[in-house]
């Protein structure tokens, strides 16, 4: 979460889970990575799917997101 405002926008949470998204296929061997926002937060999806994370499953207030890596 990018708490202060001044910082949104700027692709800092793009990059951070870019640099997850990294650190588990290399260092941990992780094979899937699953995401959960809830579906008002517009920023946080558009971040996902920067990232390459499909939309799997559509809740009532929710989405499910999930990237193979």
């Amino acid at each position: 979460m990018i708490g202060d405002k001044n910082h949104w926008g700027k692709g800092y949470g793009t990059e951070a889970i870019r640099i997850a998204i990294f650190y588990a296929k290399n260092r941990l061997k992780i094979k899937k990575v699953l995401a959960g926002i809830n579906k008002k937060n517009i920023p946080s999806k558009k971040v996902l799917l920067k990232n390459k994370f499909k939309i799997k499953k559509k809740h009532k207030n929710n989405f499910f997101l999930e990237r193979r890596i």
